[in-house]
């Protein structure tokens, strides 16, 4: 086992139950030009580049009936603008509440959330702009791949041509070119 591990009882070495912020670490991030980037993005690291998003200290609490459950407990975490992250761990630890948080589903406890330089800590769900795609198929059945990657542009008034550029880029960004007539339950 290496230093920031113990053993277990039958001998497994488990991490600690919670890493000192010296221990913590952000996701990968990958600059702009590289894949799961979007293309023309700005070098997100580059001086002065927007700061995308910027979770601090995001603590949710639950109440449950003897008091209440810590389910986020002074998360950080960066994601520079143009990147693309993906947030893995086991079941349980917190990432679709940490989601639902930065969406605007969850409120916070204590911590902060910030969309470049705007804070949205506050900021109801409709007007922060985010959208939060659940894993168990919350697609319309009835709509077009094309269509469902569209659906809030559609509701913000973006017009067709855009729409479908848009759309064309997304699932370029996700490996998904071509499937944009397809049914979404195949």
């Amino acid at each position: 086992p290496t230093p920031h591990e113990r053993p277990t009882p039958s001998g497994h070495p488990t991490p600690p139950a919670r890493p000192t912020p010296h221990e913590r670490s952000t996701p990968t991030q990958r600059p702009a030009g590289q894949q799961g980037v979007r293309p023309g993005a700005a070098d997100p690291h580059a001086p002065g580049a927007d700061a995308g998003l910027e979770v601090r200290g995001a603590t949710v609490d639950f109440r449950v009936r003897r008091g209440t459950l810590r389910a986020l407990d002074a998360v950080d975490l960066t994601v520079p603008a143009g990147t693309l992250t993906a947030v893995l761990g086991p079941s349980g630890c917190g990432k679709s509440t940490l989601l639902r948080a930065v969406a605007g589903l969850e409120t916070l406890a204590e911590g902060e959330i910030r969309f470049g330089d705007r804070e949205v800590t506050d900021v109801p769900p409709h007007r922060r702009g985010f959208a939060l795609v659940f894993q168990d198929g919350q697609l319309f059945d009835h709509l077009s791949v094309e269509q469902n990657v569209a659906y809030a542009l559609r509701l913000r008034g973006v017009p067709r041509a855009k729409r479908r550029a848009r759309t064309a880029e997304l699932l370029e960004m996700v490996g998904l070119p071509g499937t944009e007539r397809r049914d979404p339950r195949t």
